[in-house]
């Protein structure tokens, strides 16, 4: 496709179809000028491989590390999901129950992160009585895929992590 393309720029170029590009500069091309006129009369960039392997060297190493970084943050995204689903889940669960709100909403936040990706730790606070607050935190973390290339940037090398929080008040009558 991309090699088609420059074949086909370069054959409107000797044919004329480029007017704006050599009526730019319109002198004749003599053999061993370097200079930029020529380059822009002369289409053997367009055409020629020999800058190839070169490019693929440079572009293939930065393409794998943009492709690990979106796999590493998609990661990150889906355990920062799962745990702010998993606190709203825990801290309603542990609002509307009647007896032991904060085992309730403990063992709810602990189900909801059966399908989590990383590690989860849970913590609940629980008023007892009706209008208390049921407050349940998540703390998630997920390895850290560029943790060794971190410190090159003044980052810590350590795992990608973060909290997520959800509170509610108590029902009852």
């Amino acid at each position: 496709m991309i090699a088609d393309l420059r074949f086909r720029i370069a054959d409107w170029w000797q044919r004329g179809v480029c007017v704006c590009a050599k009526a730019f500069n319109p002198t004749p091309l003599r053999s061993g000028d370097n200079s930029p006129q020529s380059t822009i009369r002369n289409p053997q960039w367009l055409v020629g491989r020999r800058g190839d392997m070169a490019e693929g060297a440079l572009t293939f190493p930065l393409m794998a590390l943009v492709t690990l970084a979106l796999v590493n943050l998609a990661l990150a995204g889906f355990s920062a999901t799962t745990a702010n689903h998993a606190a709203g889940y825990g801290a309603r669960a542990g609002s509307v129950a009647q007896a032991d709100p904060a085992g309730r909403a403990l063992e709810a936040a602990q189900q909801a992160l059966r399908s989590g990706i990383g590690d989860y730790a849970v913590r609940v606070a629980a008023d007892t009585y009706p209008g208390g607050v049921v407050r349940v935190e998540v703390d998630w973390a997920v390895p850290n895929f560029y943790g060794s290339l971190m410190p090159l940037f003044g980052a810590s090398s350590g795992p990608l992590k973060g909290t997520a929080v959800s509170a509610f008040r108590k029902e009852g009558w």
